[in-house]
């Protein structure tokens, strides 16, 4: 009888379980469906104010990150590069471990990580958004 019992419980609790995961996905299927419906509905609402909007902001960053520097780099304008050296550190970091900032000048063209990244998210954004439609 003892062990019907538990057997009754363990399986009650398992069911349990089973329906509070059953109506977490249905509430995530719900939230999903919502936000769809609200992309759709924006795109709906933006025309071609907001492709004409996404353009010039496309042009204006690759401008800013990749025109404007490479032309700079023809007309000589100097370019300086922030480095920072960190001293030796001894005792645990209780003694010593200043940080040296200097500036030095290159000539051409940097391309930097942060270059790298502010275009991958561009072009994700912007084909991205054409490749859901």
């Amino acid at each position: 009888m003892g062990a019907s019992s538990a057997l009754g419980f363990v399986f009650k609790f398992m069911a349990e379980g089973r329906k509070s995961k059953d109506e977490a996905l249905r509430r995530l299927i719900e939230t999903q469906k919502a936000s769809s419906e609200s992309a759709d509905l924006a795109e709906k609402r933006g025309g071609t104010g907001g492709v004409w909007v996404r353009r010039f902001l496309v042009v204006s960053i690759v401008l800013a990150v990749i025109g404007f520097p490479f032309i700079a780099s023809f007309l000589e304008v100097p370019t300086f590069v922030e480095v920072s050296q960190n001293s030796r550190q001894f005792l645990f970091g209780l003694v010593g471990g200043s940080e040296k900032t200097d500036y030095h000048q290159i000539d051409g063209y940097l391309l930097v990580q942060e270059n790298r990244t502010v275009l991958l998210a561009l072009s994700s954004f912007y084909f991205g958004q054409a490749a859901g439609r």
